[in-house]
């Protein structure tokens, strides 16, 4: 019985068009970023963009607190390499505790220019945080303008 199953053809489904799904346009999808105070303030990690500008989030879990960061005097390689993602999506994402982020200025458009540290060990002095743009430029991920 099962043989003859398989044997019998299968009938093809007719070819239905998906229906139209209207998209919400790129302005809609996100709300607008909201300010973000200036000075030192703990900062998280959560993307990298196609340019290979992080993208922070800054307060409260919200979409509005996320912001493209902009290191001052350093530049991502172009195209950004695999070993640069793999420093931010390992390194800077995993780390034990929050980005430090020294906020210097925010642009109209929601970009944020800041200095970040990373934590790197507690010793008995203290913490130690490391510069993230210099770590990236000492490990030939960026370069300086």
């Amino acid at each position: 019985m099962l043989a003859a199953c398989q044997a019998e053809p299968r009938h093809a489904r007719p070819a239905v068009a998906p229906p139209a799904v209207a998209l919400p346009a790129v302005a809609d999808a996100a709300p607008p970023p909201g300010p973000v105070a200036l000075g030192e303030q703990p900062c998280w990690y959560v993307r990298l963009l196609p340019d290979g500008t992080p993208i922070l989030r800054f307060g409260a879990l919200s979409s509005t607190n996320l912001h493209a960061v902009v290191l001052p005097g350093v530049t991502p390689e172009n195209p950004v390499s695999d070993p640069y993602a793999t420093f931010m999506d390992e390194r800077v994402a995993t780390g034990r505790r929050s980005l430090r982020c020294t906020v210097h200025s925010m642009e109209a458009s929601g970009r944020v220019h800041a200095d970040v540290a990373i934590f790197g060990w507690q010793d008995k002095s203290g913490d130690v945080w490391f510069d993230l743009g210099d770590l990236l430029v000492e490990r030939g991920l960026a370069t300086r303008r």
